[in-house]
C-alpha cells in the first residue's frame, strides 16, 4: 500500500512539474506573440514614413525599395533597416535635404528606438523560451503540444553603422 501512495505521489509531482513548465512556456510564447504584434505595428509605421521620404527624395536606387507584407517579421525589419541606412547615406551626401525631412527623421528615430526596445524584450523572451523548449526530456512533450522554436533578432543601431562608416 505504501508503494502505491509513493508512486502516486511521484506521478502527481511529475505532472505538477510538467504543468508548471508548460504554463511558463505558454506565458513566454504569449509575450513573444504580443511583442511580434507590437513590432509589426512599428514596422508598418516606419514603412509609411519611409515611403513618404522615398517619394519626396525621388532617388533611383531608393525607388527600388518594396515592402513585402508576406515576409517574416525578421525579413521586414531587416529590409526596413537597410533602406533606412540608404536614406541616411543619401541625406549625408545631400545635407541641404536634411532640413526638408527633419520631422520625418525625428519620427523615424523615435520608431527605431521603439523597435530596438521591442527587439531587446523579444530576444530576452525568445532566449528564455528556447532554453525551456530545448530542455530534455520535456522538449518531446512540447513538440507534441505543437510548440516550436523561435528565432531572435540581430541587435544593431543606425548610429553604430554611422560610426563605422566614418
Amino acid at each position: 500500500m505504501i508503494y502505491i501512495i509513493i508512486t502516486i505521489t511521484i506521478i502527481l509531482a511529475l505532472l505538477a512539474i510538467l504543468f508548471i513548465k508548460y504554463k511558463k512556456l505558454e506565458d513566454l510564447e504569449n509575450a513573444i506573440i504580443t511583442c511580434e504584434e507590437n513590432l509589426e505595428y512599428q514596422l508598418k509605421e516606419k514603412n509609411e514614413i519611409i515611403k513618404i521620404l522615398i517619394k519626396e527624395i525621388n532617388d533611383e536606387e531608393l525607388n527600388k525599395f518594396k515592402y513585402n507584407e508576406e515576409e517574416t517579421i525578421h525579413e521586414k525589419e531587416n529590409s526596413l533597416f537597410n533602406i533606412r541606412w540608404d536614406i541616411n547615406k543619401y541625406l549625408l551626401e545631400n545635407p541641404k535635404k536634411n532640413n526638408t525631412f527633419k520631422k520625418e527623421i525625428i519620427k523615424l528615430n523615435e520608431i527605431d528606438d521603439n523597435i530596438e526596445g521591442l527587439k531587446d524584450y523579444y530576444n530576452a523572451n525568445v532566449i528564455n523560451y528556447n532554453e525551456l523548449f530545448l530542455k530534455k526530456p520535456l522538449n518531446l512533450i512540447y513538440k507534441l503540444l505543437k510548440f516550436t522554436q523561435y528565432k531572435s533578432f540581430k541587435l544593431r543601431k543606425i548610429d553604430d553603422y554611422e560610426i563605422l562608416k566614418n
